[in-house]
């Protein structure tokens, strides 16, 4: 998680995907390296409503 250009924390999970801490980095060169990745992956995306639109729509109900 990137809190604006001053710290960074870098979640951890356990083995179930559980959060169980984070590591905090205060490093401005990774800060500014990791929130430009973030940027750059934000940019790739598509907008979740096309692509609800075509990946989950079409699908059938869940069997509950």
């Amino acid at each position: 998680m990137v809190v604006g250009d001053r710290v960074l924390y870098e979640v951890q999970y356990e083995s179930d995907w559980t959060p169980c801490g984070a590591r905090r980095i205060n490093d401005p060169n990774v800060i500014a390296a990791v929130a430009s990745e973030i940027k750059d992956l934000y940019e790739r995306g598509e907008p979740f409503l096309d692509f609800f639109a075509r990946g989950v729509a079409p699908l059938p109900a869940p069997a509950v």
